[in-house]
């Protein structure tokens, strides 16, 4: 149960962190298609999904997927309202979800009981 709690805890830091980087004012260039930032979106929606599967394993995993994915999708939004300097992308929400999935699967490969 301890790690539970402690997952749910390092998931809202997480969701609160990524939330701040994300609506900070950024530079005028334009998107890249394959840019770092796509692995950066990747890596970190791959640990809000290894977190959220360890904080919460009962909930039903195409549930997560809907969440964050939602919560990728708000963030873009965010991105391309208001004169921050920031543009919504659908190759970032791609990222986002590429990113869900994975961590969903290594998630979902951390948690099985190797046979012998």
């Amino acid at each position: 149960m301890t790690l539970r709690w402690a997952a749910r805890i390092l998931f809202v830091v997480a969701i609160v962190l990524i939330t701040d980087l994300a609506l900070q004012p950024g530079s005028a260039l334009p998107p890249r298609l394959f840019g770092s930032d796509k692995v950066e979106h990747f890596g970190a929606f791959l640990v809000l999904a290894v977190l959220a599967r360890i904080a919460w394993p009962e909930l039903p995993r195409w549930v997560g997927l809907l969440i964050l994915v939602g919560y990728g999708g708000a963030i873009e939004w965010l991105q391309g309202q208001g004169d921050a300097g920031r543009t919504a992308s659908l190759a970032d929400l791609v990222a986002d979800t590429i990113g869900v999935l994975a961590g969903l699967g290594l998630a979902r490969l951390a948690g099985r009981n190797p046979r012998h």
